[in-house]
């Protein structure tokens, strides 16, 4: 569980609920997979991953930090056996390589032409992923990626009133 910056472990065994230090001002947000925790600082666009199957125990070695695009991350979304981590103006898909000492790295050849207007706007719908996406020239659209693709799923209405908004988060 991740808020307010913070990340925390409710442990069913034993009906807990603990703060995890290791992630203290630094969990924006959290998801799993593949029995690895992780948890994402959008501060730094730092992807933080736990010990396999111990989301109490974070090495601070495993991490990964945007390489492929300028734009940091901002938010990020398990979807099927893939992480999506979205910038601001672009974004990525990452999967589980197996690779040793960190397992995930980004999907080849995958760069989203959008990143995501509003961090906490994704949702997973059945298989697809559906959020409030930004172009790279600044324009707000609802999306939908089936696959690695996206589609602009919204109107043109719908868009002239994101493009009128002062601000969007």
């Amino acid at each position: 569980i991740t808020s307010g910056g913070n990340g925390y472990l409710f442990t069913l065994a034993t009906n807990t609920f603990a703060t995890i230090a290791a992630l203290n001002g630094i969990a924006t947000m959290g998801d799993h997979l593949d029995g690895y925790f992780l948890a994402l600082d959008s501060d730094t666009a730092t992807l933080r991953i736990s010990d396999l199957l111990d989301g109490s125990t974070w090495s601070a070695t495993q991490f990964a930090q945007r390489s492929i695009a300028p734009d940091p991350w901002i938010a990020m979304r398990v979807n099927g056996r893939y992480i999506w981590l979205f910038g601001e103006q672009t974004s990525e898909v990452w999967q589980n390589t197996g690779d040793s000492p960190f397992p995930f790295a980004p999907y080849p050849g995958i760069l989203i032409r959008y990143g995501i207007a509003a961090s906490f706007s994704h949702a997973v719908v059945g298989t697809d992923i559906i959020w409030l996406g930004r172009s790279v020239e600044g324009r707000g659209r609802v999306l939908r990626a089936a696959g690695f693709t996206p589609e602009v799923i919204s109107n043109y209405p719908l868009q002239s009133a994101i493009d009128d908004y002062v601000f969007v988060d």
